[in-house]
């Protein structure tokens, strides 16, 4: 039985990893608000869920397709899905923030978010490949 090629997500790991790729980033806008903001808690909550509906749409348009391209090329790895992650999250910075120069301080930061980001995506891959095998054997 093969699986339906027409489907976005090809398993339930890949929308898992989806939904838990952007909490990095949360934790970042958290941070921050912590620190360099005076919002109160209700407020750091309601932006935090407007910051992960954000980076859950930039995770599904630019993260998914690029892990979905390194699969195909046999590139899946922690580093790649960290360096990928990286990218995406620079892209995105200069894309918003329109930054100066690529040094500006958001894009460091947030290049570095969206690297643990694909290093959690990889983990839910990860963990899922290794549970596979051990139901075959």
């Amino acid at each position: 039985m093969e699986a339906d090629r027409s489907a976005i997500f090809r398993s339930a790991a890949e929308v898992v990893g989806c939904l838990i790729a952007p909490i990095s980033i949360i934790v970042v806008g958290m941070v921050e608000s912590i620190f360099y903001a005076s919002f109160d808690v209700v407020t750091s909550v309601v932006f935090s869920l407007i910051a992960y509906a954000m980076a859950l749409g930039f995770t599904v348009l630019l993260g998914y397709p690029l892990y979905r391209l390194v699969v195909r090329i046999n590139a899946f790895r922690w580093w790649t899905s960290m360096l990928s992650g990286a990218a995406v999250g620079a892209l995105v910075t200069m894309l918003i923030a329109h930054p100066t120069h690529i040094l500006s301080s958001d894009v460091p930061i947030n290049a570095a978010a969206a690297a643990v980001s694909g290093l959690l995506f990889w983990t839910v891959q990860w963990r899922a490949e290794r549970a596979k095998a051990a139901r075959e054997q």
